[in-house]
């Protein structure tokens, strides 16, 4: 072994017994950024040592892991987790013109409360074309997928709808993957039904013409069934993914 391999040599041996830290520019990037979701950065923690185990001061949970010392000072993170619903269900709204988004139908009906609703309608608005996102707070978790369906009655001969699945279970990637899967056959099933459209008018059948108004009452019990085979599809997903 030449010198210049045996310097490098010993200068790994004396790294590797130290474990890298971060630096405090990352530290205070990370913190900031689990700031923007409600989290906080707890600074200087330590690990303690007890008959059971290890565990931090905070956490009830006992440690195991190898490489977590008690003779580091740590930096604990927090960030709130997801609100999980006690029900699921499936709501459908549309954007009226001169009003704004309403909801048109719930299943189960009145599963949703009154501040559910009004947070997801709040989604419309920063919502687009096809696109399927998740939305979750310490209050409310939800799945939704907008889209659009051809209407001579609308402005600009479109009609704009959201659908809305919430879950009494933790939303993770493969269940995203599938509700959107999901959801997009929906709406491929709903844009195949001819005038459709006509359904979310139910509401405002008085004020149309009579010949219109039986296409309307069928229009929306088709919608309302759609919804309710999809709820019960999606709860037979569900429970497969959980197996």
């Amino acid at each position: 072994m030449n010198n210049s391999m045996f310097k490098t040599l010993i200068y790994e041996m004396f790294v590797t017994q130290y474990m890298k830290v971060m630096d405090e520019k990352n530290r205070n990037r990370i913190i900031n950024e689990a700031k923007k979701f409600g989290g906080i950065g707890l600074r200087s923690q330590k690990l303690r040592i007890h008959n059971n185990g290890a565990k931090f001061p905070i956490s009830k949970i006992y440690i195991d892991d190898k490489v977590i010392t008690d003779t580091s000072l740590y930096t604990l993170v927090l960030i709130p987790e997801a609100k999980i619903s006690s029900k699921s269900g499936v709501f459908l709204s549309y954007f009226r013109r001169k009003v704004g988004p309403i909801v048109y139908y719930t299943y189960p009906e009145n599963a949703f409360t009154e501040k559910e609703k009004e947070i997801a309608l709040n989604l419309m608005k920063s919502a687009s074309e096809g696109k399927f996102f998740t939305y979750q707070t310490d209050f409310f978790s939800s799945m939704n997928y907008y889209f659009e369906i051809e209407s001579s009655w609308a402005r600009g001969r479109k009609e704009m709808l959201l659908l809305t699945v919430v879950l009494n279970t933790q939303i993770n990637e493969i269940i995203e993957y599938k509700m959107e899967q999901l959801c997009r056959k929906f709406e491929t099933k709903f844009k195949k039904t001819e005038n459709i459209f006509k359904g979310i008018y139910l509401d405002e059948i008085e004020r149309l013409e009579e010949k219109e108004r039986q296409e309307i009452r069928n229009m929306a019990e088709s919608i309302r069934l759609y919804i309710k085979e999809f709820k019960n599809t999606m709860d037979n997903m569900i429970e497969t993914i959980k197996k």
